[in-house]
């Protein structure tokens, strides 16, 4: 496996008795402190894959892999460059965006979103989304879908440049749907459907 390594924002995990649920997800957005983070490529052309594939293909797909910050680690992530004026820079040293949703499964032939676990009976699950234009709103006013289930909005807010929400709990009824669409609402307009898989 090929590790390249960079930085990003990063805060401290957060102080004893804080709600964990919600706080570890929003940490990860929030610009106060830097960390490194450790991405571990299986293919070991994947700067030259992600070189052609920004450069050259319209879909701009993700590419598969590990994502390691300290003792947490995914086992798989999309990632790819981005820009476009920092892209053409002279030198090796890219952007990178980071998808902990999707990636292009190139010997499926398809995008394949990370599934969701429904946790075990009797346990709560909540979804932490980012998006833009959600402070304006008044959070009473929001609605939430996932797979045709309303589910509730605990929190619609700002989180330093982009604007949070934390859906859930999920109903159970949800288990083994597969993919499913969540759609937000203001009464007026909806938000574009984004698909989950939930195991």
């Amino acid at each position: 496996m090929h590790c390249p390594w960079f930085a990003v924002i990063y805060p401290a995990p957060p102080a004893a008795g804080q709600a964990q649920s919600s706080d570890l997800a929003a940490a990860f957005f929030d610009d106060s402190e830097v960390r490194e983070i450790r991405l571990y490529f299986d293919d070991p052309n994947w700067y030259n894959t992600l070189f052609r594939a920004h450069s050259s293909d319209p879909r701009d797909p993700y590419f598969p892999a590990r994502f390691q910050y300290g003792s947490l680690v995914i086992p798989r992530i999309g990632v790819r460059f981005k820009g476009h004026s920092s892209f053409q820079r002279n030198g090796i040293n890219k952007p990178f965006k980071l998808d902990f949703n999707e990636y292009d499964d190139a010997a499926a032939g398809k995008f394949v979103s990370q599934p969701v676990p429904p946790g075990a009976e009797g346990e709560q699950v909540y979804l932490v989304a980012y998006g833009t234009g959600v402070r304006q709103i008044p959070p009473s006013s929001l609605t939430a879908q996932v797979g045709g289930a309303a589910v509730p909005i605990a929190y619609a807010g700002p989180q330093g440049r982009v604007d949070q929400l934390n859906l859930g709990p999920l109903p159970r009824s949800l288990a083994g749907k597969g993919e499913v669409s969540l759609v937000v609402s203001d009464g007026r307009f909806k938000s574009n459907a984004v698909t989950l898989v939930i195991e």
